[in-house]
């Protein structure tokens, strides 16, 4: 186990293709340690399962500007997720 925001969660990666934790963290910023633990760098440079790495095309980082820039563009927040 390990303790992330005064709470433990389970980090076997059995129980997740990732090893993410089995519970969310508290805070954004639990959240935020417990991702760059995982995956370092945003986007992943990963494949799930198996943690192999893989290498982005410049048309799907292009595909992702334009979604994350229109779903930034929402203003009611709870639309956003």
């Amino acid at each position: 186990l390990m303790a992330w925001a005064s709470h433990a969660y389970n980090r076997n990666p059995a129980e997740t293709a990732s090893g993410c934790p089995t519970e969310m963290p508290s805070s954004e910023s639990a959240r935020q340690s417990v991702f760059r633990d995982i995956y370092g760098t945003w986007p992943p440079r990963l494949t799930l399962p198996g943690k192999k790495p893989q290498k982005e095309t410049a048309g799907w980082r292009a595909y992702h500007a334009k979604k994350e820039a229109d779903i930034m563009a929402i203003d009611k927040l709870d639309w956003r997720w």
